[in-house]
């Protein structure tokens, strides 16, 4: 994966129940227990708290090259917060 700056070109906001995740291109935030468009990415029907993937305290920001989208999301809102920030200062660890 590149460290180079990225541009979006942002065409508008879409609801997570609206998303059309095969198509790609999504920038989404919101961990799967409330978000249809991460359980999708995550390949997740019915969301149960140990699909999720983080521990209190924690975030992640995850790369689905395949389908050219981003999904960044915390174990609460707070670290939902926080990994937004580290997404936007350039800090922040994708996998």
């Amino acid at each position: 994966m590149s460290t180079e700056d990225v541009e979006f070109m942002v065409e508008g906001v879409t609801l997570d129940v609206d998303a059309d995740v095969a198509a790609g291109n999504h920038i989404v935030i919101g961990g799967p227990a409330i978000n249809a468009a991460a359980r999708a990415y995550l390949g997740i029907d019915m969301y149960d708290v140990s699909q999720a993937g983080v521990e209190a305290g924690e975030g992640v920001a995850r790369v689905f090259e395949d389908a050219n989208s981003v999904l960044i999301y915390g174990y609460s809102a707070e670290d939902t917060t926080a990994i937004v920030n580290e997404v936007i200062a350039g800090t922040a660890n994708f996998q």
